[in-house]
């Protein structure tokens, strides 16, 4: 049977005066369509390269990088514009009905003045963004906050058959394959079932390796100690560990191959202590079902 590819967009590099396609470009895609992703590093044949969403540039001054929309003539892209308020990332229209504009209203207007401004009231407050600064300003109070312009998640962008397969591979031992999602900081992180334990580690091999955990000292070592109650580097005290993400999951990497192998194309739905979560064989993402935050997942091989 042929393989059917549906693909909306495409992520190149520029090596030696070529732009090159990256592979598993559909991974780029799933975080650039992220409001709060910055960027994304990846592995280049230069070494690790940092895209920066905002700019469209890398870390690296001899490799610069592009997004193609590749879309039928007919057709254009389905584009979110977000605000960024003091906690997170709003789109445009989104909080009830006294917004008086949408992210359609804002991209029409980008399409015609890409280097212009688009003033709109929400209330008694007016308002104006500034499509070469990428600011948003209050027109009554001075107030400035950051915009973004992202193209919207939809699971058929970048679709590939088989899709899990493209994501990465690498060797294992016992041929197993890996399961992994990528977390806040960047970081793969292989899906397990269990429940961190209490154990004594130095506070830098904590800071080190697990710099999402919330380190909770039990007791302190030295109590007449007027220093007792700071934490020094290399300091060995007894402490609890928890993970935003992997505590009580109640899933492994075993589980999620199993279905995988079943249905390939299909959705797999998994808890953990606080959210429910489905995955996305297809196209190779994670998905919070209750705040909706879409994180890529790759199966190692």
């Amino acid at each position: 049977m042929k393989n059917i590819t549906l693909e909306y967009y495409e992520w190149q590099l520029m090596i030696k005066n070529r732009w090159l396609r990256i592979d598993g470009d559909h991974v780029i895609e799933t975080h650039y369509c992220q409001p709060g992703a910055k960027g994304m590093t990846i592995n280049t044949t230069k070494g690790k390269v940092f895209i920066d969403f905002d700019t469209l540039e890398t870390s690296n001054k001899g490799v610069r990088v592009q997004r193609l929309s590749v879309l039928p003539p007919d057709q254009t892209e389905d584009v979110c514009w977000y605000f960024r308020d003091e906690h997170e990332w709003w789109e445009y229209g989104s909080r009830g009905p006294g917004t008086s504009v949408s992210s359609r209203d804002i991209e029409r207007h980008f399409t015609l003045y890409p280097q212009g401004n688009l003033r709109f009231t929400v209330g008694s407050n007016g308002y104006s963004l500034d499509f070469r600064t990428m600011t948003q300003m209050n027109l009554n109070t001075g107030l400035q906050r950051r915009i973004r312009r992202r193209p919207k998640f939809t699971n058929s962008a970048g679709l590939r058959s088989p899709p899990a397969l493209l994501a990465g591979s690498t060797s294992l031992s016992g041929g197993k394959p890996k399961w992994e999602f990528m977390d806040q900081y960047g970081k793969w992180t292989e899906y397990q079932k269990h429940n961190i334990p209490q154990c004594n580690w130095t506070t830098e091999h904590i800071y080190n390796f697990f710099p999402q955990i919330t380190v909770k000292p039990i007791k302190m070592v030295k109590k007449n100690n007027a220093n007792a109650n700071k934490l020094k580097k290399n300091q060995c005290l007894p402490f609890k560990m928890t993970f935003g993400f992997n505590k009580q999951v109640s899933i492994s990497s075993e589980d999620i191959e199993v279905q995988f192998k079943r249905n390939p194309y299909g959705l797999l739905t998994f808890t953990t202590k606080k959210f429910k979560y489905e995955l996305d064989f297809a196209a190779m993402t994670q998905r919070n079902l209750s705040t909706n935050t879409v994180r890529s997942v790759r199966r190692l091989e």
